[in-house]
């Protein structure tokens, strides 16, 4: 996932889009995906060090990708912390282009004489080439201030993001909180390139079969075996979008493509679910690409975590998950897996899922 790329920018989307320093995301809406396509991780499996240590030692948990909603999966805990938090992130090599920084705090509101977890409302971002000399990029806050003490989940993100207008390289990124409150709690930690798909890639699993597992069940949108594989996304609600409704936390959503013969070059693999704050349909968690020659015996090629919080505008938006693996890869069946993020019953909706070609060598592509 740290290949190249290459994205043509267009001037109006730079002084329409980047019209200041920072932006909040979710970035994806119906306006924009025409040039905004998604998010790179590169931070994914990067050596973590926290100062002062977590209480329960599991730093390197920041960045294997995991959303620790219900996945099984301790936080990465500071209790009764009382000096400034440093969490530094080693790419283990020199990383250009990168543009978004994200810390996802936890909040749990529901223990006994007080949090378990508290509020963060900002970070401090730092970068350096060498892990001795800084260079301060600015805060990442997360927008979300009017509901710091709702109790509405038992645990709840508060993600602090910083994007920049021109991006920068390193390998060392610092995240520091100034002031911590007493308890905190730490999911993941996200360092992000933005990335278009290049006009010679083809998405090849346009108009074909797919079979959804468990089949779509929400009423005014159940799957019609056509609209996850017709190239259009979701304008609003109502639109060629697929619902699921009432899964149990447990219970996971695959849909798998046959792209109707063994395909070579497979470069790059896209889902999009939407985000329906008023509805309370929040941002699927982790999503898992597995491909197989067969349709029997799968292979994991890779992950992309969450990237977006629960409770952010523009109240319905379509978000992408993008997978780009090292090499690409062979296959004719393509399952794309994903799980609730609710402790009981969760709800999802899915616009489009996308498998590109490309007969030129990853390394090859180019960033902007």
């Amino acid at each position: 996932m740290k290949a190249t790329f290459t994205v043509l920018l267009l001037a109006a989307f730079v002084s329409v889009g980047f019209c200041q320093d920072y932006e909040p995301f979710p970035y994806e809406s119906p306006e924009d995906i025409t040039v905004r396509t998604g998010w790179v991780d590169v931070a994914l499996d990067a050596f973590v060090e926290a100062d002062p240590p977590s209480d329960n030692g599991d730093e390197l948990n920041l960045t294997d990708g995991r959303n620790r909603e219900n996945e099984g999966d301790a936080f990465v805990a500071w209790q009764g912390i009382s000096e400034p938090l440093e969490i530094i992130i080693d790419l283990e090599r020199v990383e250009d282009d990168l543009s978004s920084f994200r810390a996802f705090w936890a909040m749990d509101a529901t223990g006994q004489g007080g949090p378990v977890a508290d509020y963060i409302d900002e970070t401090n971002v730092a970068v350096s080439l060498d892990g001795v000399n800084y260079t301060n990029l600015g805060v990442a806050f997360s927008e979300d201030y009017s509901e710091a003490n709702v109790d509405d989940y038992t645990i709840r993100h508060v993600v602090n993001d910083l994007t920049i207008l021109e991006p920068v390289s390193a390998q060392f990124i610092r995240f520091r909180v100034e002031n911590p409150p007493s308890n905190v709690m730490c999911s993941e930690i996200a360092v992000l390139r933005e990335v278009s798909i290049p006009d010679t890639a083809q998405n090849i699993a346009a108009g074909k079969s797919y079979v959804t597992n468990p089949p779509g069940n929400d009423g005014s949108r159940p799957d019609d075996g056509v609209r996850l594989t017709d190239g259009a996304l979701s304008v609003d609600a109502g639109t060629d979008t697929t619902g699921w409704g009432g899964l149990t936390a447990e219970q996971q959503i695959s849909i798998t493509i046959d792209l109707g013969k063994n395909e070579n070059n497979l470069a790059a693999f896209r889902a999009w679910y939407n985000a329906w704050e008023t509805a309370f349909v929040f941002v699927v968690g982790t999503v898992y690409v597995d491909i197989s020659a067969d349709g029997q015996n799968f292979t994991n090629i890779g992950l992309v975590p969450k990237l977006y919080d629960h409770d952010d505008d523009p109240s319905f938006s379509n978000v992408p998950y993008l997978l780009i693996p090292d090499e690409p890869v062979q296959a004719r069946y393509v399952r794309f897996l994903t799980q609730g993020s609710n402790d009981n019953f969760w709800d999802s909706f899915a616009s489009e899922f996308e498998v590109y070609q490309d007969s030129v060598n990853v390394g090859d592509w180019q960033l902007y």
